[in-house]
């Protein structure tokens, strides 16, 4: 699963810079958004569920700090990650008020970005570590590291886990919002675990269960670009 990001810069130049970091740091991964417009990224928020923030502090309109602050209002918890480009334009106290995940100076240096942008990724996949779901009118939690992989028939969800499945109900695109970037889909029918994954073919992913159980899991020509590179990548 994608991670969504919304940048908020006002010069386009350092914005395609920031996007071009994140292409570099893992081509992927990311699904960016760029904004030059406050009242746009504002109105978007609660429309698109943001992963994380890359705001420009500025003093002048559009104020990236005042950004953050109305973020902070709606979720308390959302990494943001502030950038200064003056910094003598922008008071330490008022960042520190809006908990920010990380602050860098501009231009970024990009061995300290990556490592924030490790970070990040490292503590947005540890906040979705388990996912919860209705089975028999009963609410189940399971760590989403043991889920080999996900079938979907319909509406009907059946998740494979090392020790037994579960069948619960929802939309794909419902289940990928709940999963981390450790799963990716690979078929209409098909959600995978890359941890599990054994070998990679044609038309083929070989999932491994254990020391004697291989899965086959069929890939449809709509995702196998991105299928094949994720893979490779990881």
């Amino acid at each position: 699963m994608k991670l969504k990001v919304a940048i908020f810069e006002n010069q386009r130049h350092l914005a395609e810079k920031i996007e071009n970091l994140l292409f570099h740091y893992h081509p992927t991964l990311f699904e960016t958004s760029i904004y030059y417009s406050s009242n746009k990224l504002l109105a978007h928020i609660p429309t698109i569920e943001y992963d994380f923030f890359i705001l420009t502090l500025e003093q002048l309109p559009p104020n990236g700090l005042k950004v953050a602050q109305k973020i902070r209002e709606q979720n308390t918890n959302i990494p943001l990650i502030l950038l200064a480009n003056n910094p003598n334009q922008v008071k330490l106290e008022e960042i520190f008020l809006v908990h920010p995940f990380d602050y860098m100076i501009q231009p970024i240096q990009k061995n300290r970005f990556f490592k924030t942008l490790e970070s990040v990724t490292n503590s947005l996949a540890q906040t979705r570590q388990t996912i919860s779901f209705m089975e028999n009118k009963k609410t189940v939690r399971i760590n989403s590291a043991t889920i080999i992989y996900f079938e979907k028939d319909r509406r009907q969800v059946i998740i494979h886990t090392k020790e037994q499945h579960h069948i619960t109900y929802m939309s794909t695109k419902y289940l990928l919002k709940l999963l981390n970037h450790k799963f990716i889909q690979v078929h209409t029918s098909y959600i995978i675990n890359l941890d599990f994954v054994s070998v990679i073919k044609k038309n083929y992913v070989y999932l491994k269960k254990d020391n004697t159980k291989i899965i086959k899991v069929p890939i449809s020509r709509k995702f196998k670009e991105s299928a094949f590179k994720k893979i490779v990548l990881d």
